[in-house]
Order: structure tokens, then C-alpha cells, then sequence
């Protein structure tokens, strides 16, 4: 290609480049004979810039400089929390192991992107100095020492779907949890089985109103999941074409506590009915 395309051609793909990563500034600044730097913030990863250039402009030999915003830092905290790569037994190289997670990202603001993974990195952004949080540790520091429940509002019926508030076993488990099980909970938001806080709660004399409501909740999601659990049960015990399947409903029925075999197939029906409930 002749170099004096080369400008046009690779400050057309930044652009192009920008448009599909919002945010990302790239821009591509020539250095000395086929040499050029390309810098930009976030997306995309250093491999895919390389790539993307290669191919439309194969005799460029490229430069990367990549930087992050403090919202990719405050998103790879919480990630590496939940993945056990930050904890109370990590010590120093926090930047250092935030850049590596982010590095193989393509996209820091949507890969891994929950809606409460992107809520806990909004707020721990907003519990950091305005002043601050253009400094990477301010953001790892907390996350490192602290974990993320501390992040998170008791829980609340009526705000049950806010990826911020608790959900009732969480907010059991953030009461009972101890030793090991505690730092399960405040780093990697790890519940205890809701068994266990069901039994806890209920031997708790000094339980409170909240407390007891979040019994109830996780008692609906136990039961929902239990409903849900049986149907798909029921329905595998039935399968022609899978192995132990073909069960008649007289056996079903026997099996699940000697109902009729109507009663069985009507039980399967109103299990048809309900969806799968995770419990968190």
C-alpha cells in the first residue's frame, strides 16, 4: 500500500474502531517509517487493535498504548472479589492483577456485565472522592480488604429485582455467617444453603421483622425451586427415550407418596406451570 493512503486508511479504521467501542478514543499517531501508535481507552482488547490493523493495513508495524477508566477497574474488582482473586490473603500487585484481568477483556464495560455486577462497581465508584478515583487503588483497595457485601442494602420485599438489594438467603447469611462461611459471604456474596438458615433463623429468638420476612422469601424461592425440581423430575421419569424413563403414572404416583394416578398427573401439570428459581 502506498504510504501516502496509510493516514486516511488506519485514522479511518480508529474511528471506525471508535464507533463500535463507545468511549474508547482510538486514535493512531505516526511515529517514523511504517511505525505508528495506537492509543485508546478500554475496548478493544491490545490482540483484536492488532488484528484489526493487520489486516487492512499489513505493512504498519503498530505501537499499543491501552488504558482503562476507573469504571473497568471498579468492574474488574468486583469480578476478581466473586472469583476468589481478590481476599484478605491477597497482598500488593493489586493494579498489576486488575490490568492482567482486564487485558483479556474485549470489552471491560460489557464482558461480564451483570446487572449487579455493573451496580456494585457504580457503587463502589460512588463511594469513592471525586478527587480519588482516577487513582486505581482507591477502587482495589476496599474490594481487597473489605469485599463487596458492604456494597450491598438489606433486604427488601418490595425491592426484591434491585441488583443491589439482598436477596433473603444473603440476608440471612450476612447475620449467621462465621469464620470461613463470613468470608465467603463479604468477598464472593457466597450464601450459606438455605437448610442451614432456615434452621438458624428459626432457632433465633432475636430475629426481626426484616429477618423474618426474608425467612418467608427464601421459603417461597425453596418452595418454587422444590416445584420446579419435581416437574422436571416427573417429566424424565416419563421419558421414552431416556434411560429409567417410561415410568407409568400409577408409579409416579406411588412414588410420590401414594397418590392416585390421576392425582400424579394432575401434579405434573401444575408443575408444567411453574418456572426454575435459582436461590443466591
Amino acid at each position: 500500500m502506498s504510504r501516502s493512503r496509510t493516514p486516511h486508511k488506519i485514522r479511518g479504521l480508529m474511528a471506525e474502531l471508535a464507533d463500535r467501542y463507545p468511549g474508547s478514543r482510538c486514535r493512531a499517531e505516526h511515529d517514523s517509517g511504517t511505525r505508528w501508535q495506537a492509543t485508546w481507552i478500554d475496548g478493544p482488547s491490545v490482540d483484536r487493535m492488532r488484528a484489526e490493523v493487520a489486516r487492512a493495513l499489513p505493512d504498519v508495524e503498530l505501537h499499543t498504548i491501552r488504558t482503562y477508566t476507573a469504571r473497568s477497574f471498579a468492574q474488574a474488582a468486583v469480578v476478581m472479589a466473586v472469583e476468589g482473586e481478590f481476599g484478605p490473603s491477597i497482598r500488593g500487585g493489586l493494579e498489576q492483577r486488575a490490568e492482567q484481568h482486564l487485558a483479556s477483556l474485549d470489552n471491560p464495560h460489557q464482558d461480564h456485565a451483570t446487572p449487579r455486577v455493573a451496580a456494585l462497581a457504580d457503587a463502589l465508584i460512588e463511594h469513592i472522592p471525586d478527587h480519588d478515583r482516577g487513582r486505581e487503588h482507591t477502587l482495589l483497595t476496599p474490594v481487597a480488604k473489605e469485599g463487596l457485601a458492604w456494597l450491598l442494602a438489606p433486604y427488601d420485599p418490595a425491592k426484591a429485582d434491585a441488583p443491589l438489594v439482598m436477596s433473603p438467603a444473603e440476608h440471612l447469611t450476612a447475620r449467621y455467617a462465621t469464620g470461613a462461611d463470613d468470608t465467603e459471604w463479604r468477598f464472593r456474596l457466597r450464601t450459606l444453603p438455605a437448610p442451614v438458615l432456615v434452621e438458624r433463623a428459626s432457632a433465633d429468638t432475636e430475629l426481626d421483622r426484616v429477618g423474618r420476612l426474608a425467612v418467608l422469601g427464601l421459603l417461597d424461592q425453596m418452595r418454587r425451586l422444590w416445584a420446579a425440581t419435581e416437574g422436571a423430575a416427573i417429566a424424565a421419569a416419563r421419558d421414552a427415550e431416556a434411560p429409567g424413563g417410561r415410568a407409568s403414572w400409577s408409579q409416579i404416583g406411588a412414588a410420590l407418596g401414594g397418590i392416585s394416578k390421576q392425582g400424579a398427573q394432575d401434579r405434573a401439570r401444575r408443575r408444567e406451570k411453574g418456572g426454575a428459581v435459582r436461590l443466591h
